[in-house]
């Protein structure tokens, strides 16, 4: 199986789920099933709830688990509907691992990669707005936000206006198109070791697909769903997603804040933290899988 396929921080995300008391596992971001695959296979008695909104995932996590017969189900769905998906069961482990697959980066006609041209689309489903769609709509000033606060983008500001700027003339369609405008936009620093596009595909991606808030409606489902000793597990990419699930452990793990008295009330809280840092992929998963590079799990227990 080559790197692409490879679940990134495979034997970690096992060892954090606990899979060996077996039980039912939810893998809210299924993907082609590396991790589906892995939770199975580390224990007979444990069984997957796999959710993918990409029905060109689904068609492949079907195929590569079909030999677990009825110990896996797949649904289709964005990652924050744990409640339709379980339907009363209480799971004893649920596994987010956030972004864009490698699946969806690959495939030039998703509209992901600056680095593949293809049409700007980047939904990780079917259905909603596009990129090219979104650019057309929003004023210069909503773009600016967006590249700032869901890309961290410095020059947000001088982006903003190319890109309003060139879709005045003619509407932006393709990734290459955008990636070229980015580029020509931005100041030249020097030998550069991320593409001046990067943070910009990341902002609009985010937005298309409406990642942060559905990341904070699967904390909070997450944790109001688990069963008594249940791990929640979630590996995520970038430093957006990184400080969210951060916050909402540690908040959930101390507990309620008393409005009077303004004291953390510990016999409110929900959560333990496993990792008090994030685990990181070693240099070998690294050396063997590239992407996997900026990856960071953390990981709690329902109390």
């Amino acid at each position: 199986m080559d790197a692409a396929h490879v679940p990134v921080l495979r034997a970690e995300a096992i060892e954090w789920l606990a899979v060996d008391r077996g039980g039912l596992f939810v893998d809210a971001t299924l993907g082609a099933g590396g991790h589906a695959e892995a939770i199975l296979e580390a224990s007979p008695r444990a069984r997957v709830a796999g959710i993918d909104r990409d029905p060109d995932a689904r068609e492949l996590a079907a195929a590569r688990l079909a030999r677990f017969g009825d110990r896996i189900e797949i649904h289709a769905g964005n990652f924050d509907q744990l409640e339709s998906v379980l339907a009363g069961r209480r799971p004893a482990g649920v596994l987010a691992d956030l972004g864009v697959s490698s699946l969806q980066l690959d495939r030039g006609e998703r509209g992901f990669s600056f680095r593949r041209d293809g049409p700007l689309d980047m939904r990780m489903g079917r259905a909603g707005e596009t990129a090219a769609q979104l650019i057309r709509r929003l004023t210069e000033a909503e773009l600016e936000t967006i590249f700032r606060e869901y890309g961290e983008e410095r020059e947000a500001r001088r982006v903003a206006r190319a890109v309003a700027a060139a879709r005045d003339e003619r509407p932006i369609e393709t990734t290459g198109e955008l990636a070229e405008i980015v580029r020509g936009a931005k100041r030249r620093r020097g030998e550069q070791r991320i593409d001046p596009a990067t943070r910009v595909f990341q902002a609009l991606r985010i937005a298309v697909n409406d990642e942060l808030e559905s990341l904070e409606r699967l904390l909070a489902g997450a944790v109001e769903l688990l069963d008594r000793d249940g791990r929640l597990v979630v590996i995520s990419y970038h430093s957006l997603e990184d400080r969210i699930v951060k916050h909402r452990l540690r908040d959930r793990a101390r507990g309620e804040v008393d409005p009077i008295t303004g004291r953390t009330r510990s016999e409110t809280r929900v959560l333990e933290l496993l990792t008090r840092r994030p685990v990181m992929p070693s240099d070998d998963e690294i050396a063997r899988n590239p992407r996997a590079r900026s990856a960071r799990l953390r990981a709690a227990r329902r109390l």
